[in-house]
Formats: structure tokens, sequence, C-alpha cells
């Protein structure tokens, strides 16, 4: 959180401008916990690009993905422009997320459902053993 902390006290560098869309940074803007929202919000897009994994690192998406959130509810994402379309393309669906922060660190986990996929059997081992 310290480094984001800077980057949003140098303006000029243009990270924030580059990774949050108007949207996150107006609802995170202001207030004590600035840098720690946007932690949040930049760590839930980092967990959405890397369960998205379709994408093999390809282009840059901080932009394509947006991480709203209504007063205390669960965060939630809204996924737009290129990355919304091959989310589509590969049957990405419902995106479910969990944020995050202590101290000085903020997590995320993302989990994607696939769009009309199957439910998993009860007697399928899904631990990979």
């Amino acid at each position: 959180m310290r480094r984001l902390a800077r980057e949003l006290d140098a303006p000029q560098r243009g990270f924030a401008a580059a990774v949050f869309t108007p949207a996150e940074l107006a609802a995170c803007r202001g207030g004590p916990h600035a840098a720690r929202r946007l932690a949040e919000r930049f760590a839930a897009k980092e967990a959405v690009l890397k369960a998205l994994a379709f994408t093999d690192g390809r282009g840059t998406f901080w932009q394509d993905v947006e991480i709203t959130r209504r007063g205390q509810g669960p965060a939630a994402v809204r996924l737009q422009g290129r990355l919304e379309e091959l989310a589509a393309r590969h049957a990405a669906g419902r995106i479910h997320l969990s944020l995050a922060a202590a101290g000085h660190h903020a997590l995320a986990v993302a989990i994607i459902e696939e769009r009309g996929g199957a439910a998993p059997r009860p007697d399928t081992n899904h631990t990979g053993d």
C-alpha cells in the first residue's frame, strides 16, 4: 500500500490513470483509506486477470477490469472492452471476488464460473490428487 500511496502522490507518473478507471478513482479518492481501497482494487484486478488466463499476458487490460462496491457490500467486477470480448469467447461466467487488507498489504481472490458449465459431480476429486 505504501507504493500505491506514493504513486497517488505523484499523479504526473500516470500510474493511477493507466490502471484505474475514472469511476474507481472517484470511488476511492479522499479520506484516510484511499490507498487501501485502491490497493484492494489493484489486487482484485490482478486476481481477475490471472483467473482469466486466456489473455496470455498479451495486451494491457487494467482499464478493462473495473472493481465496484456499493457501500460495505461485496466487491463486484465489470469487464469491458477487449477483455469483455475475450471472456465471452471463452465462456467466462460470473466472477466472485474476495478482498482483504491488513497492515500494508492487500490481497484478492477471484473465482470465475464457466458460463453454462455443468456442475461438478460429488464423486469427482477436485484437489488435483
